[in-house]
């Protein structure tokens, strides 16, 4: 998980760069869970690219899997634009995108939460978020151990 991790934010090294963020990763080298490489990546890169292109320049971009009451545990937090409280019901929503998230970056499908949800759910998990607009967000995601 790590070294997937590692790699999805080597291919966003340039924008990582350039709006000069600070990513902390902290993933044991074990967790036990399973699901197919491609969709658990599908998710990460979902998840990980919000947290960059919502995140405000130097902002920190937290990154944590962990082993929690008999599930792996993942979470990416930003220190960005935030989810305005009134569109929060409305995130997981097909084609769905806040007013603040299209101003910051005006191209996007509004189906990436909704995806990465339905991977996660698919396999027994679930999926969810903290988030206060203009302070950042957390997107957090539960794995069954099996």
């Amino acid at each position: 998980v790590r070294k997937l991790v590692g790699d999805i934010l080597k291919s966003y090294n340039g924008e990582i760069k350039d709006k000069k963020l600070k990513v902390e990763v902290e993933i044991p080298s074990r967790l036990n869970f399973q699901v197919q490489e491609y969709y658990f990546k599908e998710v990460l890169i979902n998840l990980i690219d919000n947290a960059i292109v919502y995140s405000n320049d130097g902002g920190v971009i937290k990154i944590i899997g962990e082993e929690r009451e008999g599930k792996s545990y993942f979470e990416i937090t930003d220190k960005g634009i935030g989810i305005p409280e009134k569109d929060q019901m409305h995130i997981f929503d097909k084609f769905f995108r806040a007013k603040n998230a299209i101003l910051k970056k005006n191209v996007g499908t509004g189906l990436g939460l909704l995806i990465s949800k339905t991977i996660i759910e698919g396999r027994g998990g679930e999926m969810g978020f903290h988030s206060t607009e203009k302070e950042g967000t957390t997107l957090y995601f539960t794995i069954p151990i099996y």
